[in-house]
């Protein structure tokens, strides 16, 4: 009906954010309120086995990517190298925000927008792969 008479419905920019912000997060606390139980479980059972990979799961790809760019693309400025490993972890704008800060500089930004754009795509692609 909007599109045929585009006064019927008007909503102010600001609310209709604030609708679908709302919704985005009822969604996600009603996924996690389903899938708490399981993981509670999950963590009784092999609790410190879940925490350790998840340590390694975390920390090993850093370790070989921070490793590459360093020696193999020499990228030898500190904020380049930090921007790079913050945009392939592909989720994490507030390391982000971080590197920003110590850089005090845009420098890192290209290279972040490159690898979380990489990241994503590839996150996308692999995903179902590896479940």
């Amino acid at each position: 009906m909007r599109g045929k008479h585009p006064m019927y419905g008007v909503m102010p920019p600001a609310a209709s954010q604030l609708l679908k912000d709302f919704g985005l997060a009822a969604f996600v606390a009603v996924v996690g309120l389903n899938s708490g139980l399981q993981a509670v479980v999950t963590v009784k059972q092999s609790g410190m086995t879940i925490f350790l990979l998840g340590v390694f799961v975390t920390l090993f790809p850093l370790l070989p990517t921070m490793l590459f760019g360093r020696y193999v693309l020499r990228y030898n400025n500190a904020a380049i190298l930090a921007g790079t490993l913050t945009g392939s972890r592909s989720a994490n704008p507030a390391a982000f925000g971080g590197v920003l800060d110590k850089a005090e500089s845009a420098v890192p930004t290209v290279l972040f927008a490159i690898t979380y754009a990489i990241a994503n795509v590839a996150l996308t692609l692999l995903g179902p792969l590896v479940v």
